[in-house]
């Protein structure tokens, strides 16, 4: 007699799981085409990588080599990372107590030109990262021109232990 009484209410919990799982499907199906179609003609991305932090709760880092093959130049405003709060391009340099970060103004993008956001120099700083984000995974990251465009492109989440 219970489990008759409980068999409706597990197909309906069942129809209802299910229909939740296509839904989120078709959710993350709809931001990667939504990404795949943020691109813009003269832009190549190379060697992208996020390094996660090594403490829980500090911010990543995203590197990567960005080349631009265009009419006139652009500059890098901005940059977002999927599953970041916030992101922001900086740069280390010297202050003369040694090595500082420091938030970057817009980098121009001349055509022909590699721009290398690499450790020790231009590098994002992905903050308050969400904890779901693992190594092993991947998320987007978007960046956006002057010319008002957007470019994203996928990579790979590292631990921090992984070369960089």
């Amino acid at each position: 007699m219970k489990s008759a009484a409980v068999t409706p209410f597990t197909a309906f919990a069942l129809v209802l799981t299910l229909t939740s799982c296509g839904q989120n499907q078709a959710d993350a199906d709809q931001q990667s085409e939504a990404a795949a179609s943020q691109l813009v003609e003269g832009i190549t991305i190379a060697n992208q990588r996020m390094m996660l932090a090594p403490v829980s709760g500090n911010p990543a880092a995203v590197y990567f080599e960005l080349t631009y093959v265009g009419d006139a130049p652009v500059t890098l405003d901005g940059v977002s990372v999927d599953g970041a709060q916030s992101a922001a391009i900086h740069q280390m340099g010297e202050d003369g107590n040694g090595g500082m970060m420091t938030a970057s103004g817009p980098l121009t993008l001349k055509s022909g030109e590699t721009l290398e956001l690499k450790p020790g120099g231009f590098h994002v700083m992905a903050m308050q990262v969400s904890p779901k984000l693992q190594a092993g995974q991947s998320t987007n990251v978007t960046i956006t021109l002057s010319d008002g465009s957007a470019h994203s492109f996928e990579t790979d989440v590292k631990s921090a232990g992984d070369e960089r």
